[in-house]
């Protein structure tokens, strides 16, 4: 057993050391998160089974422009019209064939490692960001496990070390969403699109938000719905009238409800 142990310790390249080594450098620098904006942006993916779908679901609903490649596709794949098909190989030079796009995200997305890792080269020497699927820490980025809350989007990741639990975490996380929050967000984001003309101040109009993110205004819905919201909004504006607010500032409370 000690011989075993002193082995393991002295051979960090490989085994199970090995893979802890390479997790520990991931978890201690984890990724920057970011909600990138993929309307109609091209996206490519490569590979066309479960987890090429499970990609593709998610993209269209960012309403990308999803083409994929493989030889072979999972039938899941014929609830997805909009996808666009290739039914052929990946192949090295794909990314840069004249006349396509440039990828806005390519994913790797196969059961081959072979391929998975010609993808990634040949993404990181075009210059476009790449996801390997089956090595999530050899490319440019992670995909959380990610869901919605009527205004709300919840993102969760390890850093690669497990999907499995980052999809759990979420779930649950998910389940105990204050719905009061999701009602908070969607009057301030009609606030402040009224804040950018009612409100020539930059510093009472970042006031003013701020206030309708906070505890008050959380209170207010729980206890009287969007018109207390509003009523509470409005009389925020009326204390800073000609300090750069107007007081006229309406609004249906029953629009988001």
């Amino acid at each position: 057993m000690a011989n075993t142990l002193r082995f393991l310790l002295n051979n960090p390249v490989g085994g199970w050391y090995g893979e802890y080594v390479k997790m520990n450098r991931i978890m201690s620098a984890p990724g920057y998160p970011i909600f990138l904006q993929l309307k109609r942006a091209p996206v490519l993916i490569v590979g066309g089974g479960n987890v090429a779908l499970r990609k593709a679901r998610s993209l269209t609903e960012c309403d990308a422009a999803i083409a994929i490649i493989s030889p072979h596709f999972n039938a899941g794949f014929d609830d997805l019209p909009h996808v666009r098909r290739f039914v052929q190989p990946y192949a090295p030079g794909w990314l840069g064939r004249p006349g396509w796009p440039r990828w806005k995200l390519v994913f790797a997305a196969t059961d081959q490692v072979d391929i998975n890792q010609q993808v990634l080269k040949d993404a990181q020497a075009a210059g476009m960001l790449c996801c390997r699927c089956d090595e999530a820490e050899l490319g440019d980025f992670i995909s959380p496990a990610a869901g919605n809350n009527g205004s709300l989007t919840l993102a969760v990741s390890t850093h690669g070390a497990s999907p499995a639990l980052a999809a759990r975490i979420c779930h649950q996380l998910l389940e105990r969403m204050d719905p009061v929050w999701s009602l908070q967000a969607q009057l301030l984001a009609r606030w402040r699109v009224e804040m950018r003309t009612q409100v020539t101040d930059a510093a009472v109009r970042r006031e003013l938000l701020e206030l309708a993110a906070g505890v008050d205004m959380e209170h207010a819905i729980r206890d009287g719905g969007a018109g207390a919201a509003q009523a509470l909004f409005v009389q925020w504006i009326g204390a800073r009238a000609g300090n750069g607010a107007r007081e006229n500032s309406g609004g249906d409370p029953q629009a988001v409800c």
